[in-house]
Protein backbone atom coordinates (compact mmCIF):
# COMPACT_ATOMS: atom_id res chain seq x y z
CA UNK A 1 0.00 0.00 0.00
CA UNK A 2 0.86 3.81 -0.80
CA UNK A 3 -0.87 6.93 0.41
CA UNK A 4 -0.90 10.68 -1.50
CA UNK A 5 -2.59 13.57 -0.09
CA UNK A 6 -5.65 14.49 -1.36
CA UNK A 7 -4.82 17.63 -1.35
CA UNK A 8 -2.12 16.91 -4.29
CA UNK A 9 -1.93 17.42 -8.07
CA UNK A 10 -4.10 13.94 -9.56
CA UNK A 11 -1.13 13.06 -11.81
CA UNK A 12 0.86 12.18 -9.37
CA UNK A 13 -1.70 9.54 -7.54
CA UNK A 14 -1.66 8.42 -11.63
CA UNK A 15 2.20 7.75 -11.01
CA UNK A 16 2.04 5.96 -8.01
CA UNK A 17 -0.43 4.11 -9.05
CA UNK A 18 1.42 2.87 -12.55
CA UNK A 19 4.61 1.77 -10.18
CA UNK A 20 2.23 -0.33 -7.86
CA UNK A 21 -0.11 -1.36 -10.85
CA UNK A 22 3.13 -2.49 -13.55
CA UNK A 23 5.03 -3.86 -9.97
CA UNK A 24 1.46 -6.04 -9.45
CA UNK A 25 1.15 -7.54 -12.90
CA UNK A 26 -1.92 -5.75 -13.70
CA UNK A 27 -0.84 -5.41 -17.66
CA UNK A 28 -0.79 -7.51 -20.49
CA UNK A 29 1.78 -7.01 -22.88
CA UNK A 30 -0.18 -5.05 -25.22
CA UNK A 31 -1.06 -2.45 -21.84
CA UNK A 32 -4.88 -3.97 -21.78
CA UNK A 33 -6.21 -4.28 -18.29
CA UNK A 34 -9.86 -4.12 -16.81
CA UNK A 35 -11.06 -1.29 -14.64
CA UNK A 36 -13.94 -0.56 -12.70
CA UNK A 37 -14.82 2.87 -11.42
CA UNK A 38 -16.48 3.33 -8.51
CA UNK A 39 -19.19 5.76 -8.23
CA UNK A 40 -22.99 5.71 -8.67
CA UNK A 41 -24.26 2.78 -11.04
CA UNK A 42 -20.97 1.94 -11.76
CA UNK A 43 -22.30 -1.89 -11.22
CA UNK A 44 -24.29 -1.35 -14.11
CA UNK A 45 -21.30 -1.33 -16.49
CA UNK A 46 -18.88 -3.29 -14.72
CA UNK A 47 -15.47 -4.12 -15.82
CA UNK A 48 -14.28 -2.46 -18.97
CA UNK A 49 -11.47 -2.95 -20.79
CA UNK A 50 -8.72 -0.58 -21.50
CA UNK A 51 -5.38 -0.17 -22.71
CA UNK A 52 -2.49 1.87 -21.07
CA UNK A 53 -1.25 4.69 -23.11
CA UNK A 54 1.31 7.63 -23.02
CA UNK A 55 -1.78 9.98 -22.28
CA UNK A 56 -3.74 7.56 -19.76
CA UNK A 57 -4.39 9.67 -16.64
CA UNK A 58 -6.41 7.48 -14.00
CA UNK A 59 -6.82 10.56 -11.87
CA UNK A 60 -9.67 11.39 -14.08
CA UNK A 61 -11.52 8.24 -13.12
CA UNK A 62 -13.64 10.68 -10.21
CA UNK A 63 -16.29 9.51 -7.81
CA UNK A 64 -19.51 11.62 -6.64
CA UNK A 65 -17.52 13.70 -4.58
CA UNK A 66 -14.94 14.41 -7.02
CA UNK A 67 -12.36 11.81 -5.46
CA UNK A 68 -10.00 9.41 -7.72
CA UNK A 69 -11.57 5.74 -6.66
CA UNK A 70 -11.10 2.74 -9.33
CA UNK A 71 -9.78 -0.85 -9.03
CA UNK A 72 -7.92 -2.40 -12.04
CA UNK A 73 -7.79 -5.82 -12.91
CA UNK A 74 -5.60 -8.09 -14.72
CA UNK A 75 -7.35 -9.62 -17.17
CA UNK A 76 -6.67 -12.89 -16.29
CA UNK A 77 -7.77 -12.03 -12.47
CA UNK A 78 -4.30 -12.43 -10.60
CA UNK A 79 -3.95 -9.12 -9.18
CA UNK A 80 -5.78 -5.87 -8.99
CA UNK A 81 -4.91 -2.53 -7.91
CA UNK A 82 -7.01 0.70 -7.14
CA UNK A 83 -7.68 3.58 -5.65
CA UNK A 84 -8.95 4.90 -2.48
CA UNK A 85 -9.92 8.34 -0.87
CA UNK A 86 -9.86 7.98 2.92
CA UNK A 87 -9.51 11.22 5.04
CA UNK A 88 -6.66 12.92 4.36
CA UNK A 89 -4.81 10.45 1.87
CA UNK A 90 -5.53 8.49 -1.57
CA UNK A 91 -4.26 5.17 -0.88
CA UNK A 92 -2.95 3.03 -3.52
CA UNK A 93 -3.81 -1.03 -2.77
CA UNK A 94 -2.54 -3.85 -4.29
CA UNK A 95 -3.05 -7.34 -4.07
CA UNK A 96 -1.98 -10.64 -5.86
CA UNK A 97 -4.97 -13.15 -6.03
CA UNK A 98 -3.09 -16.04 -7.03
Amino acid sequence: MATAPLSGPGRSVHDLWLRHARDGGIFEEDGTFLVTAVTTGSHEVGWVSVALTATADVSRLRDDQNRIEFIARSNSGHAICGVTAEEYDYWVVSLSLT
